[in-house]
């Protein structure tokens, strides 16, 4: 917003803009997830352009930059910058939000920043969640699909003899939904192999090297995204795709447009200008009076094929093998089309020259006409830049000295203007002349620079201040002029907010102290319990109301000694405290040992408690044996919770890399809308089961956590009135610095 007064400002000084009028235009802001190096945003822009050109409309951008940063910190400033953009503009008609998190952070503050506004979205690839914008008051738009399977058939077609796809991939949260997705499709293709390179395995020159020794000519690359390498180094798509192209010694194909004609073989890419095109013509319905509640998600991603024909050259595969209908970049023309080519680039030549002539003749008549209505305007700019509510200050960059300033840096600063006038810009900043002079030289050279300063008002009174400034020349002579905004109320923002974070964590650490005091605190006197109620229960010849009050006590007794456990755990979780200690064990022993410690939970019950282990004996496994018991207690804790009657199986089995476990009951069962919320913290069905079934809600997230935290992953097969199933996939060889090969072919086996 600063930038487009302070250009607003210079071009009245200089006279070339125009007076500022209300056009009627619609105005609408673009919220873009990522930065504008980002290679989806020129494919963006390209539709906005072309949509400006034809539609009587202003789009304002606005970037919140989360490739590399998404922390809660950095998003506040965020919203804090687009709340004050928003304040000082007009109300916008629509706004668009270009990839995931723009529309996630949209949604979470529409209330506040655009009730009711309608938004738009594009290039979000979360397809369950872009379906469940049909619900959503005053939002629709366009889904984001890879066409991964017509990209895997596309390459087939290209290369008849293909055998091998090696795929390059990231752990970002985009690639690991495509990598996924190309996991289910490639078993479409029998005949074909697959190899995954991750770059969570490699830096980037090792990833190049490992490229760079694949020949297999019955072979192709496919890259998903190598943004980040396993010393968590980010590098932009430009940079990876030119590097990866280079030492590449077959082709290399894509599922989105970005690349392709720039050393990418092709695909049946994603293209966001066609997203952005579908978009655009979504809000132009909305401007011509469609009502947003009548226009459903677009459900299908309006992708393209397109294949580089010089990539295809490189690699001696012939032309013939593109198939119909798909778009040829960079397709050699004959020699006949070379010919009547350049006889239309001639003729068309020629005309453009006598059409610039002409206009140069007509410009320079009305340039003629400018320059006497300028000076004829030239009080008008003056009283302008003297009015303006922003201070403005113009200097001399030869000795410093202040040539003129207005009434809004008078009133700033506390000087009166004849004041100002006498004195120097180094009076202001208080910095040494010489490096006000090297600044001075830098605004002459590069015409544009921002400054972040301390100025002091003539009271004494520092200020924090954003200077925009720029070169111009008055008088033939060659100025500077600095547009001065006071940022002291937000650096003190700032430094509250700083302050709050800090105080945040101490609290942090503090709670953490709280839980462990009092997990002793309470651990010593129930142990106490404990320990009397089995004395009372091993007593020769109890009377039964003994043994029944002693049961009852041992086993609250244990439940709440459970409870204490899993508190501790979560807040060890919480503050990354908890470590993985990897040893070697029997899978067998440990699974007798899980059956022994919970058999005593059904006692009483109409509930068999079943195991079993595969024939092929499981034998050794390195992991974390305490973590792996605890994360089964909880789930055999909760099946025993949920199921009345019938049975709870603990299975276990091994395949060459992975080790599964599975729980299964024969329970009330879990609506599979809750799958996911039930892993989330302190997370229980409905109020009623509380009450029913107990229990503090913070089992399964432990379980979540400490199967991340072994590598792993953990699956839900449930419905109501089914009963359930959770699995858990283990490395047999827990990652170590000695066995990063073995882990490797554990994560292209169940990535």
């Amino acid at each position: 917003m600063r930038y487009f007064y302070f250009q607003l400002i210079l071009l009245i000084i200089l006279g070339i803009g125009a007076y500022p009028q209300n056009t009627g235009r619609n105005k609408v802001l673009v919220v873009f997830s990522y930065e504008e190096t980002f290679p989806t945003y020129e494919h963006v822009n390209r539709a906005l352009r072309e949509f400006a050109d034809t539609v009587p409309v202003d789009f304002d951008h606005f970037y919140l930059d989360t490739k590399y940063r998404c922390d809660a910190q950095y998003l506040m400033l965020a919203i804090q910058f687009l709340k004050e953009k928003i304040a000082k503009r007009e109300k916008y008609d629509a706004v668009i939000t270009v990839d995931d998190n723009a529309l996630r952070i949209v949604l979470e503050n529409q209330e506040k920043l655009f009730p009711t506004t309608p938004v738009i979205f594009l290039g979000v690839n979360n397809i369950e969640y872009a379906l469940s914008m049909n619900n959503k008051k005053n939002v629709t738009g366009v889904v984001e699909a890879v066409s991964m399977q017509e990209t895997i058939e596309l390459m087939k077609s290209i290369q008849p003899n293909l055998q091998t796809v090696y795929v390059i991939t990231d752990e970002t949260e985009t690639a690991i939904s495509d990598v996924n997705l190309f996991l289910g499709t490639i078993t479409h293709f029998p005949e074909l192999q697959y190899i995954i390179l991750n770059t969570s395995n490699y830096c980037f020159d090792k990833l190049y090297e490992k490229i760079s020794e694949i020949e297999d000519h019955q072979g192709a690359f496919l890259l998903i995204a190598a943004y980040k390498d396993k010393d968590d180094k980010y590098m932009n798509f430009n940079q990876i795709s030119k590097s990866i192209v280079e030492t590449a010694k077959l082709p290399v194909y894509h599922i989105y447009l970005h690349g392709v004609g720039k050393g990418l073989t092709g695909g049946y890419v994603v293209s966001h200008y066609e997203q952005g095109r579908k978009a655009l013509q979504i809000i132009h319905s909305i401007f011509t009076g469609k009502d947003i509640r009548d226009i459903k998600v677009l459900e299908e991603s309006p992708n393209i094929p397109v294949v580089d024909a010089l990539q295809l050259a490189k690699f001696n595969i012939s032309p013939e093998n593109i198939p119909n209908g798909i778009m040829t970049l960079n397709k050699p023309l004959k020699t006949v089309q070379i010919t009547k080519q350049l006889y239309k680039i001639l003729v068309i030549s020629i005309g453009t020259l006598l059409t610039c002539m002409l206009i140069v003749l007509i410009l320079t008549r009305h340039l003629s006409r400018k320059n006497r209505k300028l000076k004829a305007d030239k009080n008008i700019y003056l009283k302008l830049f003297i009015e303006s509510p922003m201070p403005m200050i113009i200097s001399d960059p030869d000795d410093l000295s202040i040539t003129d300033a207005n009434i809004s840096a008078s009133t700033m600063y506390g000087y009166v203007k004849e004041e100002l006038l006498t004195m120097q810009i180094t009076d202001l900043n208080k910095l040494p002349k010489e490096s006000v002079k090297e600044l001075a030289n830098k605004i002459l050279s590069e015409k544009s620079v921002v400054l972040n300063l301390k100025h002091y008002k003539k009271s004494g009174e520092p200020m924090f201040v954003e200077v925009f400034t720029s070169s111009l020349f008055l008088s033939d002579k060659q100025m500077i002029i600095s547009v001065i905004f006071d940022q002291t109320a937000q650096k003190q923002m700032e430094n509250d907010i700083r302050l709050a974070l800090e105080q945040a964590r101490e609290n942090e650490l503090l709670k953490a102290s709280f839980l462990r005091t009092m997990n002793h605190e309470v651990r010593t006197p129930l142990n106490g319990v404990m320990g009397f109620t089995e004395l009372l229960l091993a007593k020769t010849n109890p009377d039964e109301t003994t043994v029944k009050y002693g049961l009852y006590i041992r086993s609250c007794s244990e439940k709440l000694m459970e409870i204490i456990d899993s508190v501790l755990d979560l807040s060890m979780l919480e503050n990354k405290q908890t470590k993985v200690n990897i040893s070697r064990f029997d899978v067998n022993d440990l699974v007798e040992n899980i059956y022994e410690k919970n058999v005593r939970q059904f006692e009483g019950k109409d509930v068999q408690f079943q195991f079993s282990v595969s024939t092929n004996s499981c034998g050794e496994i390195s992991s974390d044996r305490a973590k792996i018991f605890k994360t089964i207690n909880h789930l055999i804790t909760n099946a025993v919770k949920f199921t009345h009657t019938g049975k709870v199986v603990l299975q276990a089995e091994c395949t060459e890399k992975i080790v599964r476990f599975s729980v299964e009951d024969t329970g009330i069962g879990i609506d599979p809308a809750f799958h996911q919320k039930i892993f989330d913290r302190f997370r229980q069905l409905e109020l009623t089961n509380t009450r029913q079934y107990g229990g503090a809600g913070v089992g399964l997230a432990i379980v979540k956590e400490y199967v991340s935290l072994l590598k792993g992953r953990i699956n839900l097969q449930s419905a109501l009135g089914e009963g359930s199933r959770f699995t858990i996939e283990l490395p047999r060889l827990l990652e170590t610095e000695t066995n990063k090969n073995q882990q490797t072919a554990f994560n292209m086996s169940i990535n």
